[in-house]
This record gives structure tokens, C-alpha cells and sequence, in this order.
């Protein structure tokens, strides 16, 4: 009867001196703080070097989130390799760790399978203590969500933290993170932590859909407020910071990592890199140190926005991750999938000899001088035995295929020759992401007739049939690039060697999970361009030469406008003038459509045939107590209304209503009016319908109330005909 009582709860009260009591409640709260943790991060690991055992975890937390497995990974992945690192200080990198080794690389797609980010913080010191010579230890922070940009300020403030104030800081940091909102994609934050503000926005992989006005964020907060007390990370805000936030907020991944300081040596080779990501080939990063070798990796992915790199990536790699045996398999084979390996150690191009394509990460001549190396590796490679040519005299990038793209000089003119400076740099890295960015969407618009529309028949028939989307055939879509040549603006390509790029870029694991994508996007842009032609339609003359079949048809399809309209995830800014169109034509059509044949899911306020704020005030009618004849109703005019014969409701004769009255039986007895009629229909808790009979039958009739349990106070309408 729309009565809601309030549940009622009883437990048990536990004593808060009892040490049960005390121990369930603090396990609860470490599980839900836990949990907050888990949105951002998995943990935090302390790795420490054994003389004995070799690398080793000496601190977890919070704990028991690695497998057996995982563990030894991380341990080995800690840790620089010994070739890339020989003096003292600190250093930090980034790497990548497939979840579940068990399973096969080729079992699933990388987007499919599942991988946590490792950021390092690794100490290295002369101690004559200890019988190496060397103190090393890392902290690592383990995440499953890759914003780079984020995790590497936290481990690069929490690192020496650590070293300074002990595993005291990691719970304290944990306890931070425990407090900041979950994160959205698109978000900009403001992050508390250890008394510093870390200001980030939320990445996403791929762009989001949005209509033509701002979208709402999901209803959760959009900013963790941080005490006057913290001080920001980075002020004031230099030339390169704000190029840096502007980079960060372009769509994809890794965007904030910096093409120029990794490929600043190998610009004429930047397109060739570009086409091998594109195109998925298979490639190998060799660099001198984990942390010029995870830099480069990620750039490199990254280069391919708006795209998301499908194949696999590790930033950097050792011979022993868990999946080294499978790609030196794969390699033996031939069979190399998508994947772009980081290594710092020779012994990858003696095992790995015959690897397509090889990308040798040259350094500055200073790092180059104090590492041992020159600025383009030849002691570094001088051991290497290989297929191609890694000759310091050639190319930094080796490789047994041709490149298809040239580079364009224009662009590697308009950089800045003076690169020393952070400004500078930052310049010319923004120049790298916006010339690639749109050389990437040049390309990708010989696709875009493929997510377009064709909704002109929509303007005379607003709710008949959605078109679909043009149908996609891979054999097809060669054939017509082929007649019609490429996009216009797209020009790095000479003669036919385009055709061979679309070709190879089709068959790439790029290119489904985007065209999914875009597909959805378009229908979604459909979804909300359909919405604004309904919206604004005139439906006066369209349902003239409606039947009544097809009215109701109409009914339903305004209905679901509605409830689309309500459910949508975003506020546009004229759902409530929406609203108020929609339900006027939805009582425009139901004018039109008997009463008793009009949808039954539509609200109650909606099955009036009179627009909603156009109704007339009606008199609020009079009580009548039970078994009141009908001849003494009849004599009330406020309470009857009667229809003129060839209305749409002729039909319904006579209406009376009544207002709430107490029910004390079950049976409700209603005498004749002078006129015999048959009364008959059904009773709801707000409402009793009897339907018309135009010959005359039985004196009186009794209609059956609603069965309660106790009296209640309900109103009734009674409609005679």
C-alpha cells in the first residue's frame, strides 16, 4: 500500500574491553583500508641484495600481495644489471610484469591478460662493512594502473624517504594513498602525500566519448583537498612543467615520458620507429641503463596516439622474467609477435641474434664518457653477434626490412638546436607528440567513413529504423585506398608503399581493439544525434495517417526515449526541456490511442491524453461513504463528467471519483442508477475501471475490494459507462 517501514537491525553489542571484540575491528578497518589501497596500488617491496641468496625481500606492505612467482620476478627486476651500472648514487626505472606466468604469451592478447608496473628506487653506496663493498637495496612500488607520471614522483619522493626514516614512511605513504579518491580517467587530482601535493590527471588509454557540452564525472569526488600545511611538488611552474601538463593531458598512455631526451640521437630514424610500432613489428630496445632503456620504451609506445600499442612492451627486461624462455622460443621460430623488449645486456643480441629490428639508445657524450660507453655504444656492443649490422658507423636503428615512411626534414629543422636547457627540451618534445599525434590521425582517416552516419531520413521519420554502420571488409577497403590513393594530407609515403602500410597495419593487434572502439564511439554519437532530432520533432503531422497499431508502436519507442534520457550517464544541460518535449509528444500520440489500448509501462501521470501543465483544475469531489446508489451520485454534478457522443471517449459515459474513505469490508455493494448497467473491471490499490455495456442487465453488481490485513485510508476512481 506504499507504506515503507524502517528495517530494523539487531545485534549483538561487543565490549570494547574485550580483546576478540578488539582484534575483528581492527581487521576490519586494515581490510577496508586495504581495499582503498588496492585502487591505486598492490604494495610497496623492499629488495635487498644477500651475499648469500642474492637479491631477497626484506619488507612488504601491505603483505601477502605476491604470488611465489611474482616475488622472484620482482626480485630480479630490482635490481639494475650488472653491465648497466658500475658506479654509486641512485637510480630509478620503470618495469612491466605479466600477472600470470602460468599461462602462455600467446594464449590471450596483451589487452587481454593482465600486468602490474614496477617503479624503482635503487640505491647503490660503497660500505666497507659488507664483504661486496656496496650497499644496495630498492624500494619498488607496485601497480596495476599505469600512470607513469603519478608513480614515478611518489617513488622518487618515498625512496629517500625511506632510506632516511626507515619502513615507518611506507605504512605512512599507504596510508596516504588509503585516502585518495579512486581514480577516474580524465579526472585532475590533487593528491596528498607526506606533506606534498602531487597534482595529476587521470589518463585513459583511448579517447572518451563526450556530446557537445561538458560531461559529468561519475559521482564521486573530483579532488582530494590537501591541508593549507603541504606545500606543492613543483613550484613555481617552469616552461617545461607546463608543456610537460600539457603533454600529460592528450589521450593514451606514457605521454608525459619525453620523446626528444630518448631519441634526440636517432631523429632520422623516429618515422621508421613510428612505422614499426604502428605496424606492430616486432622490436628490440638495447640501451646502456635501466632507466635510459625504460624511458625509451615507453616513449616509443606512446608515440602511436591516439592508438593504443596492442602488442607487449616491457620497459625493461633480464633473462630472468618468467617469459624469457617463451620469446627466445618464439624467436628460434620466427614467430616473434608484437612485442618491444628494453634490455641493458649483451647477451640478448648473442642469444637473440637474428631479431628483425634494433633500436640502440644512443646517450649524451658526458653520460657516455662516465659509463664506458661512446654516444653510440661500440664497447657496448662490441660483443654483440648479430645478423644485422650493429656496426657503430651504421644507422642506430638495424633492421632486415626497408622502411616504408620517411622522415620529414621540415620537422627536424623547426627543432631547437640549443637542447641543453629544460625549456628547450620540453619545446622540442611538444613539437615530436604533435607532428606524430597528427601524422597519426592523418593515417587513421582513411577509416573514418567507416563511423559515419547517414541519418537524413531521420528528419522525416524521427523514430523510424537506426541505419546501421557502413559494413568493414579488410580485402574490400585495399581495394577502394587502392583506387582512390590515401588520405590527402597524409604524404610521407612515396608510390605505393602506403598500401603496404594500411596492409600490414590491418593485420597488427592495433588495429581491432581501436576500430571496436571508434565503432562504439559512432554509436554512441548516434545514440545523442538521434536524441536531438526526437527531441525537437513536430509530430502533429507525422501520426495522421497513423493506425492505431502504429500509434502504439510510436508510444513505445517515445518511451524508450525517455528512459534512455533519464539512464543517460552524463547531465546535458536541457534534459529537463527534454523531458517536458518528450512526454508532451508521448500525450499527443495518446490522444490518439483508446485508453484502454495505451502502453501499460508508462507512469501514471503519462497515459492522460492532455499534455502535462495544460490539464484543468477540477473541483476536489465529494466523500461518499460505502454503498452510497448510484441515483444519489448521479444528482452530484461536480462528481460526474460525461462525454459527447463521437469524442474519443464516448465510450466512457459517466466518471465518478471518489477521495480517500475508510474500507471496512470486503465487499463493496454499489445500487443502480435508474438506468441498469452491468459494472465490471478491475481494482487496484489506487483505482477501480469499470468498463461500459450499452444494453441493460442485472439491477446491481458487486465489485470485490483489494483483500487487507488491517483498514486502510485509500483512494478510489470509480468510472461508469
Amino acid at each position: 500500500f506504499g507504506v515503507s517501514l524502517p528495517r530494523v537491525f539487531v545485534m549483538e553489542p561487543l565490549s570494547p574491553c574485550t580483546p576478540d571484540s578488539t582484534s575483528r575491528l581492527d581487521d576490519l578497518e586494515e581490510r577496508l583500508r586495504q581495499d582503498d589501497i588496492a585502487s591505486w596500488m598492490r604494495c610497496f617491496v623492499v629488495v635487498t641484495f644477500d651475499l648469500d641468496i642474492g637479491q631477497t625481500i626484506e619488507y612488504q606492505y601491505p603483505p601477502g600481495q605476491l604470488t611465489q612467482k611474482e616475488e622472484a620476478a620482482v626480485c630480479f627486476l630490482s635490481f639494475p644489471d650488472s653491465n648497466s651500472f658500475n658506479t654509486r648514487g641512485d637510480v630509478t626505472y620503470t618495469f612491466r610484469l605479466r600477472h600470470d606466468s602460468n599461462l602462455p604469451l600467446n594464449a590471450a592478447s596483451p589487452l587481454e591478460q593482465t600486468y602490474s608496473y614496477g617503479f624503482v628506487f635503487f640505491r647503490q653506496e660503497k660500505d666497507s662493512t659488507i664483504s661486496r663493498g656496496y650497499f644496495q637495496k630498492s624500494v619498488v612500488l607496485l601497480t596495476s594502473l599505469p600512470f607513469v607520471g603519478l608513480f614515478k614522483q611518489v617513488s622518487q619522493v618515498v625512496g629517500p624517504m625511506f632510506f632516511d626514516y626507515g619502513s615507518s614512511v611506507l605504512e605512512a605513504v599507504c596510508h596516504n594513498i588509503a585516502g585518495w579518491p579512486k581514480p577516474y580517467p580524465g579526472l585532475a587530482l590533487e593528491l596528498p602525500l607526506v606533506g606534498l601535493v602531487l597534482g595529476v590527471r587521470i589518463p585513459s588509454a583511448l579517447p572518451v566519448f563526450r556530446p557537445g557540452y561538458a560531461a559529468s564525472a561519475p559521482s564521486k569526488p573530483t579532488s582530494s583537498a590537501a591541508p593549507q600545511a603541504h606545500r606543492p611538488l613543483k613550484s613555481p611552474l617552469l616552461l617545461g612543467a607546463v608543456l610537460d601538463k600539457v603533454n600529460a593531458e592528450i589521450p593514451g598512455f606514457f605521454q608525459e615520458t619525453s620523446v626528444w631526451r630518448s631519441c634526440k640521437y636517432s631523429l632520422s630514424q623516429l618515422w621508421f620507429l613510428w612505422e614499426t610500432i604502428l605496424t606492430g613489428q616486432p622490436l628490440l630496445v638495447v640501451a646502456p641503463t635501466p632507466t635510459i632503456c625504460s624511458e625509451a620504451v615507453l616513449a616509443l609506445v606512446s608515440l602511436i596516439s591516439p592508438l593504443q600499442y596492442g602488442g607487449d612492451f616491457r620497459p625493461y627486461f633480464t633473462i630472468y622474467d618468467p617469459d624469457f624462455k617463451e620469446y627466445q622460443a618464439q624467436h628460434d621460430k620466427n614467430e616473434l609477435p608484437a612485442v618491444v623488449l628494453g634490455v641493458t645486456n649483451p647477451f640478448f643480441l648473442k642469444t637473440m641474434g637474428n631479431w628483425p629490428i634494433v633500436w640502440r639508445v644512443a646517450v649524451e657524450p658526458a653520460q657516455a664518457e662516465s659509463s664506458g660507453l661512446n654516444i653510440f655504444g661500440e664497447t657496448f656492443f662490441s660483443k654483440a653477434k648479430s645478423v644485422i649490422d650493429l656496426s657503430p658507423s651504421k644507422s642506430p636503428v638495424a633492421a632486415t626490412c626497408k622502411p616504408l615512411v620517411s622522415s620529414d626534414k621540415t620537422v627536424i629543422k623547426q627543432l631547437l638546436a640549443d637542447c641543453e636547457s629544460s625549456g628547450a627540451s620540453a619545446i622540442n618534445n611538444t613539437l615530436l607528440r604533435k607532428h606524430f599525434r597528427a601524422l597519426t590521425d592523418q593515417f587513421l582517416s582513411a577509416f573514418d567513413r567507416y563511423f559515419v552516419y547517414d541519418l537524413s531520413n531521420m528528419r522525416h521519420a524521427p523514430y523510424g529504423e537506426l541505419p546501421p554502420l557502413p559494413f568493414y571488409d579488410e580485402t574490400q577497403f585495399l581495394l577502394n585506398l587502392e583506387r582512390t590513393g590515401p588520405p590527402p594530407r597524409f604524404t610521407v609515403c612515396k608510390k605505393m608503399r602506403w598500401l603496404t602500410l594500411y596492409s600490414r597495419f590491418v593485420k597488427s593487434p592495433n588495429f581491432r581493439p581501436w576500430f571496436n572502439h571508434q565503432r562504439q564511439m559512432a554509436v554512441m554519437q548516434q545514440q545523442y544525434s538521434v536524441r536531438d532530432i526526437r527531441v525537437t520533432a513536430d509530430l502533429n503531422a507525422l501520426i495522421a495517417p497513423l493506425n492505431c497499431e502504429q500509434l502504439i508502436e510510436l508510444a513505445q519507442k517515445i518511451l524508450a526515449q525517455i528512459e534512455w534520457e533519464k539512464n543517460r550517464p552524463d547531465k546535458a544541460p536541457d534534459r529537463d526541456e527534454a523531458f517536458m518535449k518528450l512526454e508532451k509528444q508521448l500525450h499527443l500520440v495518446n490522444s490518439r490511442i483508446p485508453i484502454h489500448m495505451r502502453p501499460s509501462n508508462q507512469p501514471r501521470h503519462m497515459r492522460s491524453a492532455t499534455p502535462p501543465g495544460n490539464a484543468p483544475k477540477r473541483a476536489a469531489p465529494p466523500s461518499f461513504p460505502l454503498n452510497t446508489p448510484l441515483s444519489s451520485l448521479s444528482a452530484t454534478p461536480s462528481s460526474l463528467s460525461s462525454s459527447p457522443a463521437g469524442s474519443p471517449q464516448a465510450k466512457s459515459a459517466l466518471s465518478v471519483s471518489v477521495p480517500p474513505f475508510h474500507i471496512a469490508s470486503t465487499n463493496l455493494s454499489l445500487e443502480a442508477p435508474r438506468h441498469p448497467l452491468l459494472l465490471s473491471g478491475t481494482i487496484s490499490v489506487t483505482q477501480v475501471n469499470i468498463a461500459p455495456v450499452q444494453e441493460p442487465r442485472a439491477s446491481s453488481s458487486n465489485v470485490d475490494s483489494p483483500r487487507v490485513g488491517s483498514p486502510k485510508d485509500l483512494s478510489y476512481e470509480f468510472v461508469f459507462s
